[in-house]
């Protein structure tokens, strides 16, 4: 089955609401936020993500909602596991995490190592598999240890 979705350009939350729902009346299949920190642009305005997405939750009932893309720098693997959890949670079950290698840009400024690539895509991957499963996560990767880690979503 072929899907079409649309990727919501940055503003305000009005603007980036307004689209979501014109995209969900014009029977799209998803709206994707851009995950950044940062755009090259310092004036514009760049909302956090999830944020976005977990309003947009409310004011749409149909469209998947989903990240283009966040990276394995920023955050955790056990907080993004539980931040997507949530969202799906409040959405009935619309999320789709898009990963991504990732920007320096979002990540050099702020003193984020942006290294290990591979390593740090791949253990997050398999760390959130394994949290959404339910499994107390002992894990001791290249990148990341965890300890009788779960989350309660």
């Amino acid at each position: 089955m072929t899907r079409f979705g649309v990727m919501l350009e940055l503003g305000s939350y009005e603007q980036m609401a307004k689209h979501a729902m014109l995209a969900e009346r014009s029977r799209l299949d998803s709206i994707w936020a851009p995950d950044h920190l940062v755009v090259e642009d310092y004036r514009k305005t760049c909302p956090e993500a999830w944020c976005i997405l977990s309003a947009l939750a409310t004011c749409t009932k149909r469209v998947t909602l989903a990240t283009s893309v966040t990276d394995p720098y920023r955050r955790n693997p056990a907080l993004l596991a539980q931040t997507v959890a949530t969202l799906d949670m409040i959405s009935g079950g619309r999320v789709v995490l898009g990963l991504g290698a990732g920007e320096a840009m979002n990540v050099d400024p702020y003193g984020i190592a942006w290294d290990n690539r591979t390593a740090r895509m791949k253990e997050t991957v398999e760390i959130i598999r394994r949290l959404w499963e339910g499994e107390m996560v002992d894990y001791h990767g290249e990148v990341f240890r965890f300890a009788k880690a779960f989350i309660q979503v």
